[in-house]
C-alpha cells in the first residue's frame, strides 16, 4: 500500500495536540479490565448507589467463557490480575444485588453466581502455573495480596504454591514503601492504593494532599480506591473519573477505563522521538502540532526543574525525563541539562528509574545513554555517567540467561530496538573522537558481542510472514526493522548485509500490507496489567518504514577495532562447520553470523591464553581460532541463545582442557617420562591441599607442573561464579577434576607401556572409554563445571532431583564416550606414530586387518553410543519438563552439541597439536 509516511505522521501529530485536555492532559492508553473493576465498586455515599454503573456493565462484557478477563491473553499475569479485581467486584455487586436496588446487573444475582463460580475456578488453575519471581508488572507483590485478603474476608481463599514467596515479597517491599510514609511524601505506591484498602491503620483521608487534577497518580484504580475510603467525599476525583469515562461515549469501550490516565508527557515524548530519530524531517511535519508538545514538554521539564514523570504533577521518573530531553534537543531547546536527571537518579553502577524500584531497567538506562549522548560535547561533562550506562548496559545482557525483557515491556524486541539505537549513536560519537575516556575494551570486547547476538536473535525471530512477535504484531516487527537499520551499521555485520536487507524488506512488505490508521498496537507495555497505545505504535511503524539503512555511517576507527573478524575465513569456515552432520539444516547466515560473534570473542581468548600454562617449546595451537565457535554456534543454530558470560567462561574451559591435556603429555613425554610416579604424586599433594583448603601460592613452587596444576584448580574452582554453588555441586566438581588429572597420569602411562610395546591392555575396551577414556575427554568435569555456573541463575537451572542427577550423569558418560571414539577415528594416524592408546588398538578390534575396516568397526559403536545418548536425553527432557525446566533442558542439549561437534571435527579434521594427543574438550 502506497502512503505518504510524513502525513501519517502528521495525522498522527494532530491527533496528540487535538486530544489534549488543558486541565486532564491526554492519554491513549488501552482500557484495563481490571481499573474498569475498581471503579465499579464506587458508591456515592448520599444515595448508596453504585457512581459508574456503566463500568460495571462493560466488565461484565468483557468476561470470557472461561470465567476470565483477558485483557492481553498472552500475558498470564494481567489476566490473573484482572479477574481478582473482576471477582472482587462481582461480589461486592451480588452483596447488593436485590430488588430494591435493580440498577446493579439488573438485580440477576443468579447470573452473577454463576460469573463467579466461573472466576474462581480459572483462577484455582492460574494460581497453581503462576510464579511470583517471574512477573515484573508494577506493584503486583502488595497488589495481590491485598485484593486477595478483601476476597478472603468475603469468604473466597485461595491457597496455591506462590502464595508463600508472594507474602515474602510483599513484607519486602511494605518494609521499603511503608503505607504511612504516604503522609509525608510522594511515593510509587500512590499509583497502587488499592493495595491498601482494608489494610488496619492506613488513613486515606490523610493522603489528600497528594491529589493532581482530581487524581491518585494518574491511576483510576487508586483513585476510586481513594474515593471509596475517605470520609470527606472529593468532588475532584470523581470528575477526573468521570471524564476518562466519557471519552469512550458512544464507543463500544464505554464505561472502561485505562490503567493510566493522563500519560501525556510519556507518549508525546516518545511518539514524537520516534518520528524524529528515523529520518522524518522536522520542516515537513506539522508545526503548529509540534510546536504545541514542545512547548508543553518544555514547561513540564522547567517546573520540575529538570525532571518529569509520565504526566504532569506527577513523581519523576528517569525514563520520561530523558525521553524530553531528547525530544527538547531535536526540536532546538538547547537549555535545559541532564544534570537533575544524574542527581535524582544516578547510581554507582546504574540509574534508577525512580525512587524505591524493586529491579532495575535495561531501557531506561539506554534511554538515559541516549539522552546523555545528546550533549554536545558529552565527554566534557558526563563521560563518567555516560560509561555507568554502557557498563550497566553491557553487564545486563552479558549476565542474562534468558531472552532479554524489561520491565515496562513484554516484547523480546523492544529492550534490544532501544539498545541498539543507543549503542550505535555511542560508536558515532567515539568515530568522533568526542568519547575519548571509553575503555578500549569495553568497544572492542564487551559490546560488539552484545550488539551481534542482538542482531542474531533479531534474524533468528523473524516469522514467514515478514513480520516478528509470535503474534505477527505490527508494532513488534517495526522494533525489530528498527533495530536491524541500526546495527547493520556496525562494519563486523557486512558479512550478513544480504541476510539484513531481505529480512528488513520483508518486515517493511509486512508493515504495508495494512493501513498506518488502522494500526491500534500489540499488548506489550507493562503497567498493572499490560495495555497498547494506538498512537505510540503507529509511530513506531512510521519509523520503521522510514528509517535509513544503515542508520549511520562508520569511519575507519570504528573499522580498526574488528580486524579480527575476517570476512574471507568466515566464508571459507562457514563451508566447513556447515559440512558437519550437528549443523545439517542449519541457515548459512546463521553459521556466519556464529562465526562473526566467535571472532568477537576470539580476542577475549587470546588475550588470558597464557594466564594457566605457559606454552613454551608448543607449536602453535590450531585450536584457538576453533573454540569460540563451537559454542557460538551451538547456542545460535536451534534459539538456545545462551548468555554471553556462559559463552565465554565456557570458552576459557575448553581453551584450559586443551592447554591441560598438551601441557600434560609435554610434560609425561619429555621431562617425566622416567618417572612417572612424581606426576602421580604431585598429583595427589596438589588435590589434597584443596581438599583441606590450603591456598598456596602459584608462584611459590619451583616445579613448573605443580605451579600449573595449582593455576589450574584454582581458575576453576575459585572461578567468581563457582562459588555460587551448593557445596555438593562444588564437591562433585573437585572430584572430576581430580579425576580428569588422574585420567592424564593413567594415559601416560598406558601410552608409555604402548610405546615399550608392553600391548596387553589393562581393561577391556568397554572399561577403558567408560572409564580413564570418558574422564580423559574432560566432558564429565566440563559438565560439573557448567551446571556449578547455572547455580547462580535459579532454581529452574539446577539438577534437583535424585532421577534428574542420575541421568544427567548417564547423558555426559554416552556423550564422553562418544567423543572419544570420533576423536580415535580422526587421530588414528598421529597417534600411531606418536604412540598413543587410541580405541582402535584394542584387542577387540585385532581380527580386522585394516585400519579401514576397523574404523568403520568404530563408526558402528558410535550409533550405538548415540542411540544410548539420545535416550537418555529423552528420559532427562521428560523429568525436566514436568518440573517447569525446559530452559535447563535446552542449555543441556547444547552442551552436547559442542562436545558432539567437536568429535565431528576430529572426523573431518584433525586439529590436535603435534606431538601431543587433543580430546574433544569441551
Amino acid at each position: 500500500m502506497s502512503i505518504d509516511l510524513h502525513t501519517a505522521a502528521n495525522a498522527i501529530l494532530h491527533s496528540l495536540s487535538a486530544g489534549h485536555d488543558p486541565k486532564h492532559g491526554f492519554g491513549a492508553m488501552s482500557n484495563s479490565s481490571y481499573d474498569t473493576a475498581w471503579v465499579s465498586m464506587i458508591k456515592h455515599p448520599s444515595t448508596g448507589l453504585w457512581l459508574f454503573p456503566q463500568c460495571f456493565h462493560q466488565l461484565l462484557a468483557r468476561q470470557s467463557e472461561r470465567g476470565c478477563w483477558n485483557g492481553n491473553p498472552s500475558d498470564e499475569f494481567s489476566v490473573i490480575l484482572n479477574t481478582l479485581a473482576g471477582l472482587l467486584a462481582v461480589k461486592k455487586h451480588m452483596e447488593n444485588t436485590s430488588p430494591s436496588n435493580p440498577e446493579s446487573a439488573d438485580g440477576d444475582k443468579p447470573m452473577l453466581l454463576g460469573r463467579l463460580v466461573r472466576a474462581i475456578a480459572f483462577l484455582d488453575a492460574a494460581f497453581e502455573k503462576w510464579n511470583p519471581d517471574e512477573t515484573l508488572h508494577v506493584g503486583f507483590e502488595f497488589i495481590v495480596p491485598g485484593i486477595l485478603d478483601l476476597l478472603r474476608k468475603k469468604g473466597i481463599d485461595f491457597q496455591f504454591p506462590g502464595l508463600m514467596r508472594l507474602t515474602e515479597l510483599r513484607e519486602k517491599k511494605l518494609t521499603v514503601c511503608k503505607p504511612q510514609l504516604l503522609y509525608e511524601m510522594s511515593l510509587p505506591t500512590l499509583h497502587s492504593l488499592e493495595a491498601f484498602v482494608g489494610m488496619e491503620g492506613f488513613d486515606f483521608d490523610r493522603i489528600k494532599h497528594h491529589i493532581k487534577n482530581g487524581s491518585m497518580m494518574a491511576s483510576p484504580s487508586s483513585t476510586a480506591a481513594y474515593l471509596m475510603n475517605v470520609e470527606e467525599w472529593d468532588t475532584d476525583a470523581e470528575e477526573y473519573l468521570r471524564f476518562v469515562i466519557e471519552r469512550g461515549k458512544g464507543t463500544e469501550d464505554y464505561g472502561g477505563l485505562p490503567s493510566a490516565f493522563p500519560s501525556t508527557f510519556f507518549e508525546f515524548s516518545w511518539v514524537v522521538e520516534n518520528l524524529l530519530e528515523n529520518g522524518f524531517e522536522v520542516g515537513k511535519l506539522d508545526r503548529d502540532s509540534l510546536g504545541k508538545i514542545r512547548d508543553i514538554l518544555e514547561k513540564g521539564l522547567v517546573d520540575g526543574k529538570g525532571l518529569l514523570g509520565f504526566a504532569p504533577g506527577l513523581m519523576p521518573d528517569s525514563d520520561d525525563t530523558a525521553k524530553s530531553l531528547v525530544v527538547l534537543n531535536r526540536l532546538g531547546v538547547h537549555g535545559i541539562s541532564p544534570d537533575s536527571l544524574i542527581t535524582e537518579f544516578g547510581k554507582p553502577d546504574r540509574f534508577k528509574t525512580y525512587s524505591f524500584e524493586r529491579n532495575p531497567s535495561f531501557t531506561a538506562n539506554c534511554n538515559v545513554l541516549k539522552a546523555l549522548l545528546q550533549h554536545v560535547t558529552p565527554e566534557k561533562n558526563y563521560a563518567t555517567q555516560i560509561e555507568i550506562c554502557v557498563r550497566f548496559i553491557s553487564q545486563y545482557w552479558w549476565n542474562s540467561w534468558e531472552a532479554l525483557q524489561d520491565k515496562w515491556s513484554l516484547s523480546m524486541g523492544y529492550p534490544i530496538m532501544v539498545m541498539s539505537q543507543a549503542l550505535v549513536k555511542l560508536y558515532s560519537l567515539w568515530e568522533q573522537d568526542l568519547l575519548p575516556q571509553l575503555p578500549k575494551e569495553l568497544m572492542q570486547l564487551q559490546l560488539p558481542v552484545v550488539l551481534m547476538q542482538g542482531l542474531t536473535r533479531t534474524l533468528y525471530a523473524q516469522n514467514a510472514n515478514g513480520s516478528w512477535g509470535h503474534l505477527s504484531g505490527h508494532e513488534e516487527t517495526a522494533y525489530s526493522v528498527l533495530t536491524l537499520a541500526n546495527i547493520s551499521s556496525l562494519p563486523f555485520t557486512e558479512i550478513l548485509d544480504e541476510e539484513i536487507r531481505t529480512a528488513i524488506l520483508r518486515g517493511r512488505t509486512f508493515l504495508r500490507s495494512v493501513n498506518i490508521a488502522s494500526v491500534k498496537g500489540d499488548w506489550l507495555w507493562i503497567e498493572k496489567t499490560t495495555y497498547r497505545s494506538q498512537p505510540l505504535a503507529q509511530s513506531y511503524v512510521l519509523g520503521a518504514l522510514q528509517c535509513n539503512t544503515p542508520t549511520v555511517k562508520l569511519g575507519s576507527k570504528v573499522e580498526e577495532l574488528f580486524t579480527a573478524v575476517s570476512t574471507p575465513k568466515i566464508a571459507n569456515f562457514s563451508t566447513f562447520w556447515g559440512s558437519l552432520p550437528v549443523y545439517a539444516g542449519v541457515p548459512q547466515w546463521n553459521i556466519k553470523a556464529s562465526l562473526v560473534e566467535a571472532y568477537l570473542f576470539l580476542p577475549q581468548l587470546k588475550a588470558i591464553r597464557l594466564e594457566v600454562f605457559e606454552r613454551e617449546g608448543l607449536l602453535p595451537e590450531k585450536y584457538l581460532e576453533y573454540i569460540p565457535f563451537t559454542w557460538t554456534g551451538a547456542s545460535n543454530k536451534d534459539g538456545t541463545f545462551a548468555s554471553a558470560q556462559l559463552l565465554y567462561d565456557m570458552m576459557v574451559v575448553s581453551l584450559l582442557n586443551y592447554q591441560a591435556d598438551e601441557y600434560m603429555e609435554h610434560e609425561t613425554k619429555h621431562r617425566y617420562q622416567d618417572n612417572l610416579s612424581d606426576i602421580d604424586l604431585i598429583i595427589s599433594e596438589v588435590f589434597a591441599s584443596c581438599a583441606n583448603n590450603i591456598s598456596a601460592n602459584d608462584d611459590t613452587d619451583r616445579d613448573a607442573f605443580p605451579r600449573h596444576l595449582r593455576r589450574f584448580t584454582k581458575a576453576a574452582l575459585h572461578h567468581p561464579r563457582i562459588a555460587l554453588a551448593n557445596d555438593e555441586m562444588k564437591s562433585h566438581l573437585f572430584k572430576e577434576i581430580h579425576k580428569f588429572f588422574k585420567a592424564h597420569h593413567q594415559q601416560a602411562v598406558d601410552n608409555l607401556q604402548l610405546a615399550a610395546e608392553m600391548t596387553t591392555p589393562r581393561t577391556s575396551f568397554h572399561t577403558w572409554v567408560r572409564g580413564v577414556s570418558a574422564q580423559h575427554t574432560s566432558a564429565h568435569y566440563s559438565y560439573a563445571f557448567y551446571n556449578c555456573l547455572a547455580a547462580h541463575a535459579g532454581e529452574k537451572y539446577q539438577l534437583a532431583t535424585v532421577q534428574q542427577k542420575y541421568i544427567s550423569q548417564d547423558v555426559i558418560t554416552h556423550l564422553a564416550s562418544l567423543c572419544r571414539m570420533y576423536n580415535d577415528y580422526g587421530s588414528l594416524q598421529r597417534d600411531q606414530d606418536e604412540k598413543n592408546v587410541n580405541s582402535l588398538m584394542f584387542p577387540e578390534f585385532e581380527r580386522l586387518k585394516t585400519d579401514v575396516e576397523k574404523k568403520k568397526e568404530l563408526l558402528k559403536l558410535t550409533e550405538y553410543e548415540r542411540r544410548c545418548l539420545n535416550l537418555a536425553l529423552d528420559g532427562l527432557e521428560t523429568e525436566l519438563k514436568s518440573e517447569g525446566k525446559e530452559r535447563l533442558m535446552r542449555l543441556i542439549k547444547m552442551f552436547c552439541d559442542v562436545t558432539d561437534t567437536y568429535g565431528w571435527v576430529y572426523v573431518v579434521r584433525d586439529i590436535g597439536t603435534r606431538t601431543c594427543r587433543l580430546e574433544c574438550k569441551v
